[in-house]
């Protein structure tokens, strides 16, 4: 993708000119014309110097803008010309690799050859450049709480005949005191009653929406999941409310939900803010560098050896996202469903109301 960015080889001249200028502190010629020992002049794509207080350290560049790979004969020339000029180093790059014996020949010659390519899925970071997934947001909402098989025991004369509940979730909700449950055994004190009811909710949740897949092909969308569940607390300890009309004991407690799985697709494209991003192969050593460049950057980045990094990766990416997978998010009971305007409701309803029962630990 990036490579295509490199149109002619001028452009590649000039990338690897730019490449060698962000390692270090280095003096870069384009295209340079030394005279050797037999008088003969030899052109150089990119001259590198590095200099001490002692001594000087030549490296010639040759770039390869071919569309064939590199045979020996061409490594053969570089080091003739190395020789030629007494230059110690020799550096070939191109875009479309090199023939079997012409890496063996450059590993003799004290030749570096490298590689330009694009990056691959492993050196973006798995999964690759786009990173595609969706996303299911989910939460609820509960209403028509109704207390079945309860049974009151007033100590006043006059004393409400219907149970309410009234429930109002919010991230700093205080759970009231009326709902303090207390055991039928011996009184002492247990749970708060909203407790169990959100502990319920997360349960139904996962049950309603396990058999989780791709909605609508893929397009934004809500789908509602209706129920009605009944919290059974019959055979739990921990069952008595109690306020200022006396006991109640309870048994079971019936009520709606519907469950709300909002779904949106999440594409990241990590080459859109990179001008250029490509990979850096060398074929002597054990060596991956990666050279970009961020959109408003000026000059390359070439970061450090890689490939020991990829190694490891390829060993261990089990757990690596997977593009087309679905991320299930479970809101907690305060945030609200999503708004269902301009979008595709798909309604499904559990016919058969799901028991949930309540039990002493």
């Amino acid at each position: 993708m990036f490579l295509n960015k490199i149109v002619d080889w001028q452009g590649f001249e000039q990338f690897v000119t730019d490449l060698y200028k962000d390692d270090g502190n280095v003096k870069v010629e384009h295209n340079v014309t030394l005279k050797g020992k037999s008088n003969a002049n030899r052109q150089i794509d990119v001259l590198i110097t590095r200099k001490s207080k002692l001594h000087s350290y030549q490296t010639m560049v040759e770039c390869k803008y071919w569309n064939k790979k590199v045979e020996r004969n061409t490594v053969d020339i570089v080091y003739a010309g190395m020789d030629d000029l007494n230059i110690e180093k020799g550096v070939i790059f191109t875009t479309t690799g090199y023939e079997k014996g012409a890496i063996e020949y450059a590993k003799s010659k004290n030749i570096d050859i490298f590689l330009v390519r694009d990056l691959t899925p492993e050196e973006w970071g798995l999964p690759g450049q786009i990173i595609q997934f969706y996303l299911h947001l989910i939460t609820a909402s509960m209403d028509n709480f109704k207390f079945i098989n309860t049974v009151c025991v007033p100590v006043v004369e006059e004393y409400p005949k219907t149970l309410n509940i009234h429930i109002e979730l919010s991230k700093d909700m205080i759970f009231p005191d009326e709902y303090q449950l207390y055991s039928i055994k011996n009184g002492n004190k247990g749970d708060n009653l909203i407790k169990y009811i959100l502990s319920a909710r997360h349960s139904l949740l996962s049950e309603m929406t396990k058999d989780t897949f791709i909605l609508n092909n893929g397009e934004e969308c809500i789908q509602e999941v209706k129920a009605t569940a009944i919290l059974d607390f019959s055979k739990f300890e921990y069952r008595q409310l109690r306020n200022q009309y006396g006991a109640i004991n309870l048994s079971q407690i019936m009520f709606d939900i519907t469950a709300h799985l909002s779904q949106s697709a999440i594409k990241i494209d990590r080459a859109e803010s990179y001008n250029i991003a490509l990979a850096i192969q060398n074929y002597i050593d054990n060596q991956i560098n990666l050279v970009y460049q961020k959109q408003g950057q000026e000059g390359l980045t070439l970061t450090d050896n890689i490939y020991d990094k990829i190694v490891k990766q390829a060993t261990s990416n089990k757990d690596v996202l997977q593009n087309g997978s679905i991320f299930k998010v479970m809101c907690e009971y305060w945030v609200t469903p999503d708004n269902k305007k301009n979008k595709t409701v798909i309604e499904k309803k559990i016919d058969k109301p799901i028991l949930l029962e309540v039990k002493t630990v």
